[in-house]
Order: C-alpha cells, then sequence, then structure tokens
C-alpha cells in the first residue's frame, strides 16, 4: 500500500498546485479512493475542493491501493469496481472526454478494462458494473 501511495503522491506533488506535505497528501489520496468507494460524491468533491485540487490535473497521479475484487488502480476502476455511479459521474465530469478516452498505465482506457471485466465476470460483477460503464460510455461520446 505504502508503495502505491508513494506513486500516487509523486504525480500529486508534482503538480504546481501542490502545498501539501507528503503525509497530508497521503490522506487526502486515501480519502479521496475510500469516498470513491462507499460512491459518496459529496465528500469527495469537498476533499478535493478542501485541498485546492484540480482532478483533471492529478487524476493521473492517484492510484487507489487493492481491496477486496478491486486489483488497484485508478479512481474510475475503482468506482466501476464497486459500482459507485454518482462517484463516477463526478469523476467521468471533471475528466471530460479526452480524460475519459486516455488509455491509463496498463494501455487501456477504463472503459476498454470495465468492458473486459464485465465480459469476464459472473453476474454479480456485471449487475455491479453494468451501469457505471453504460455512464462512461456515454460520457466518452
Amino acid at each position: 500500500m505504502k508503495r502505491l501511495l508513494s506513486c500516487a503522491l509523486a504525480g500529486i506533488l508534482a503538480s504546481p498546485l501542490s502545498t501539501f506535505a507528503a503525509d497530508d497528501m497521503a490522506r487526502v489520496v486515501a480519502s479521496v479512493c475510500d469516498y470513491t468507494k462507499a460512491n459518496d460524491r459529496g465528500n469527495l468533491r469537498k476533499k478535493l475542493d478542501g485541498a485546492g485540487l484540480d482532478l483533471r490535473k492529478v487524476y493521473e497521479g492517484i492510484s487507489c491501493p487493492a481491496a477486496g475484487a478491486f486489483e488497484g488502480g485508478s479512481l474510475l476502476r475503482l468506482a466501476a469496481t464497486f459500482g459507485s455511479v454518482d462517484a463516477a459521474t463526478f469523476i467521468a465530469a471533471k475528466l471530460g472526454k479526452n480524460g475519459l478516452n486516455k488509455p491509463e498505465s496498463d494501455g487501456k482506457t477504463v472503459i476498454t478494462w470495465a468492458e473486459a471485466k464485465v465480459a469476464a465476470g459472473d453476474a454479480s460483477t456485471k449487475e455491479l458494473m453494468q451501469p457505471v460503464v453504460d455512464l462512461l460510455k456515454s460520457k466518452a461520446q
């Protein structure tokens, strides 16, 4: 987990907006990931605003740790894994069309990744993830 947070912090601390100490930023990243997983759009927005972070600028630097069925990775992948439609709506709006169509660290867009997970998953995975996949597809067009 420390390695994932270190990678996330490197991207965020490289941002010109960053005036936080590393420990403070680690707490912000952990909270942002927790709020995304819990589908808590309001607190997600408040945490980012309170930290003075522009999600579009720091998104690539945020990597959430593995949790349950989630193998670790971006906020949108976390939201898709847990069916967090409200959080995904907020994140997708902040990233815009270009951000949603941009390949992530593994070379796949979040939409391609999520569609593959849905196709390979069982009924409960499909039921949980499909609404987020549909949302992301609609926002990426």
